[in-house]
Formats: C-alpha cells, sequence, structure tokens
C-alpha cells in the first residue's frame, strides 16, 4: 500500500510525495489531488517525488497513463507540466514506457534530485511570466 502527501505550501508549485507501493487507492488518491489543484484556476507546475514508491503494477500504470488522457481538457488551461524526481533507473524505464504508450499532454520532465526539479520548475513558471521562490522549506 502507498501513501501520497500533497503540499501547496510552495504555490504555484505543488509537492506530491509518494512512498510504498503503488494500488488502485493511490491511483484514486491521485486523481483526486490532482483534479484539486486544476480546480484553484491557476497556472501551476507539479513536482512528484517517487523516489520512494517501490513499484507500479501494470493496471495501475495504465490507470495514470489514462488520467492524464481522459481528464486532458480539465488540465489544458492551467496544468503546465510535471517534474518526476525519480529514485532508480527502473522507476524511470516504467515512468518512459507510460509516456510512450500514452503519451502526456502536458509538458513532463524527469530529475534525479529535487533541487533541479526546482530548477525546471522555475523555467516554465518563468515561461509563462510567472515568478517564484522555490519549495518551502518548512
Amino acid at each position: 500500500m502507498a501513501k501520497i502527501t500533497l503540499n501547496t505550501d510552495s504555490w504555484p508549485v505543488s509537492l506530491m510525495t509518494v512512498e510504498g507501493l503503488a494500488d488502485e487507492e493511490l491511483l484514486q488518491e491521485y486523481k483526486k489531488l490532482s483534479i484539486s489543484l486544476v480546480k484553484r484556476k491557476q497556472k501551476y507546475v507539479n513536482i512528484i517525488d517517487i523516489r520512494e514508491l517501490t513499484f507500479i503494477p501494470d493496471d495501475i500504470r495504465v490507470g495514470f497513463a489514462l488520467h492524464s488522457r481522459d481528464d486532458a481538457h480539465l488540465f489544458k488551461q492551467h496544468y503546465i507540466g510535471t517534474i518526476a524526481v525519480l529514485g532508480s533507473r527502473y522507476m524511470h524505464t516504467i515512468v518512459t514506457a507510460i509516456s510512450w504508450l500514452h503519451p502526456f499532454i502536458e509538458k513532463v520532465a524527469y530529475s534525479a534530485i529535487l533541487e533541479h526539479a526546482e530548477d525546471i520548475a522555475r523555467k516554465w513558471l518563468k515561461e509563462e511570466n510567472i515568478e517564484w521562490k522555490g519549495l518551502s522549506k518548512k
């Protein structure tokens, strides 16, 4: 079983942290949290830290990909993109495979460290003329 935490203290960047083994409950929670971010009706970037996610079963991988595609109409106006912070070559391969099978509509980037993900988020926001100081260090 996995746990997902959402931190929006550094808006317009949200930080999702995922730990454990991905399951249907995690997928549903991810969808709910993703839609809650869009409902703010402000442009944003999502950093998802999955360094502590141990495994994503096939059916859950497909569920993540379909969420991006099927709910694209919700994300189009405000969602700039996602930066996935990956802890292993295995997870990088899994996330890459998802994007090949079901291309994302938003920008997607991968990083091995959170600080690099912040740099990417800052760049994307700057392209939208949005200033951002970085993740809150609370």
